[in-house]
Order: structure tokens, then C-alpha cells, then sequence
């Protein structure tokens, strides 16, 4: 009886909850490392030394401003595809814009605790991928911590097939782009988080599969994104998926579990 009321309540917040849906950029955009982006509004004020801090905020200014990324890559960038590595130099490098012109991006963890670790000003070392599904290519940057300032340090391209996490990319390339699949790869009923719009605090309950679609954030479909912080995947059975808007306005928590067959969405958190 408890369990058919909070849904009653989640049916109500329905309208609420439609408006805060981010529309998805579906077009495929090319990931290679010498993308050129000439977009002329870019700033290329030098940021300040406290963006170095937290690696999301030195991110930031990497994949927006020009000056700022060519400084802070190493040349030559030793650019590894297969068992071939060859050096690039300053004069071809290209500016990458990365997922700054995207509406959302996406991070995969082991576990929710996880999730931290992006606020660890401790870190010394983080990859971030650029995921293309529809080609089954990804092209993984190394950033180092070189005294105090993060720097590019390498470039790896790879197949979907030799990423470690090939077999979640590969369920959640059918999972985004199937809507049949997707329904029958969320569990009933699955746990459901979000935000009472009048008193901005957390209301949890549960809601049929059905309602996934009234509730989940416009996946990206063809390309995504992840940023390992120190993830290790390490257990095989567990994914989460953090899926966010660039301004910043959404905020999902996406819970996977494998079953005997395939993965499930069993959690997922609205903030």
C-alpha cells in the first residue's frame, strides 16, 4: 500500500519532472585528436592558478580556450594507435573542443562512492575518453599532474573491443538508441529518486518500467563520454552511470546491474 502511494506521488510530480529533460545532440562528430574548432568566441584569458585544483575545473578551461590547451599539452605528443606510436607536433596539433559543445556528458563508475574521487584534489593522473558507438572507436587522453599544473601527456586510440569497458558500452549503445530494448532492460518496478519541487528535498519510491521514458534524461545516443578518475572496474557486476548537463541545470544517476543475461537499469536519481 506504502509502495502504490509513493508512485501516486511520482505520477503527480510527472509534469514537474518532463520540463527538466535535456535534448539530446544526436549528430556524430568526429573524435580524432586533431579536431579543428574555429569558433572565434572562445576566450583566451590565461585562467586562474586555482583552476588547476580540481581536474574538472582545469578541464573546463582546457576544452574551451585555445592558448590554454596548446600550453598545456607536452610536445611532441606521443599519439599510440595499435602497436604504432608516433610523435605530434605543436605545428599539427588541432584544437579539440572535447564535449564542451555538447548539451550533456556522461561518467562511468564502479559504485556511487565513487563519484567523489572527482573532487579529490590528491590526483595525479586522469584519462579522458571520448566514446564513439556508432564506429566502435575511442580515443583516450592522458593528463598528468606535473607539479602543479595538469598537463597532456599522450594520446591512445583504441577499438571498442580493447576497452576495459567494452561490454557496458556495447549493452548501452542498444539501451540509448532502442526503445524496446531499453523497456525490457529496466527493472520492475526500479527504485527512483527525485526532487519534490516545492521543498527541493529528495522524495524516494519506486515506478514501473513503463515509466522510464517520463522520468530519464535524453541519452546521448552515438557518442559519450567518461572521465577515470581512478575508477578500476574492477567489479564486474556493477555500473554507474552519471549522465550531466554541460550548464550544469541536470544531474542523473543511472544504476546498472548484470544479471545472467545482460544489464538492467535497476536505480535512477534525479538531482
Amino acid at each position: 500500500m506504502k509502495q502504490t502511494l509513493v508512485s501516486l506521488i511520482f505520477i503527480l510530480l510527472l509534469a514537474a519532472c518532463k520540463g527538466n529533460k535535456v535534448e539530446n545532440t544526436t549528430a556524430a562528430v568526429s573524435q580524432q585528436a586533431q579536431v579543428a574548432d574555429s569558433d572565434s568566441s572562445q576566450t583566451e584569458n590565461e585562467p586562474p592558478v586555482a583552476a588547476d585544483g580540481f581536474f574538472d575545473d582545469f578541464f573546463f578551461n582546457f576544452q574551451t580556450n585555445q592558448a590554454f590547451q596548446s600550453k598545456r599539452t607536452t610536445f611532441p605528443l606521443p599519439v599510440q594507435e595499435g602497436a604504432t606510436t608516433q610523435q605530434l607536433e605543436k605545428k599539427d596539433w588541432k584544437f579539440n573542443s572535447f564535449y564542451s559543445k555538447r548539451e550533456i556528458y556522461t561518467i562511468l563508475f564502479d559504485k556511487k562512492s565513487e563519484i567523489k574521487t572527482a573532487k579529490d584534489t590528491a590526483l595525479k593522473a586522469v584519462v579522458v575518453e571520448m566514446i564513439n558507438l556508432k564506429t566502435e572507436k575511442v580515443a583516450q587522453y592522458f593528463f598528468e599532474k606535473i607539479g602543479k599544473q595538469w598537463m597532456l601527456t599522450s594520446l591512445r586510440h583504441q577499438s571498442l573491443q580493447e576497452n576495459m569497458n567494452k561490454d557496458f558500452y556495447l549493452f548501452y549503445r542498444d539501451f540509448a538508441q532502442k526503445p524496446n530494448f531499453r523497456l525490457t532492460h529496466v527493472a520492475n518496478p526500479f527504485s527512483l529518486v527525485v526532487i519534490d519541487p516545492d521543498t527541493y528535498k529528495p522524495l524516494r519510491g519506486v515506478a514501473d518500467a513503463g515509466q522510464w521514458p517520463d522520468y530519464c534524461p535524453d541519452l546521448p545516443k552515438y557518442e559519450m563520454t567518461n572521465i577515470i578518475y581512478g575508477q578500476r572496474y574492477k567489479d564486474p557486476r556493477h555500473r554507474v552511470l552519471v549522465v550531466s548537463s554541460i550548464n550544469g541545470a541536470m544531474n542523473s544517476v543511472i544504476s546498472f546491474e548484470k544479471t545472467k543475461t545482460s544489464w538492467q537499469a535497476v536505480k535512477l536519481e534525479n538531482n
